[in-house]
C-alpha cells in the first residue's frame, strides 16, 4: 500500500504502488491518474496504465501519458 497521506496533493509523484492479486484467473484493469488539483484532464493531460496478470505474472504497460510509477505485484493466492 502507498504511505498514508491527507490528500494527493500531500504526496511525491513517485510513491510505491502495491497491487494485491486475489485468485488466480487472468484479468485486466486500468489505472487512471491525473494531477488531482487542476483541470488539465480535459486537455488530454494524464496518465493511463494497463495493467494485467497472466499466467500468474503481472505486467503493467504504458498506454498513455507519463506514468512511471513503482509497482510491487503481491499474489495473496497460493
Amino acid at each position: 500500500m502507498i504511505p498514508k497521506i491527507r490528500q494527493a496533493s500531500e504526496g511525491t509523484d513517485d510513491f510505491p504502488i502495491e497491487l494485491r492479486v486475489y485468485g488466480k484467473e487472468d484479468g485486466t484493469f486500468q489505472l487512471y491518474n491525473d494531477d488531482g488539483k487542476i483541470y488539465h484532464y480535459e486537455e488530454g493531460e494524464y496518465a493511463l496504465v494497463d495493467l494485467s496478470v497472466k499466467n500468474g505474472e503481472g505486467i503493467a504497460t504504458n498506454r498513455k501519458g507519463n506514468a512511471d510509477y513503482t509497482m510491487k505485484w503481491k499474489f495473496m493466492t497460493k
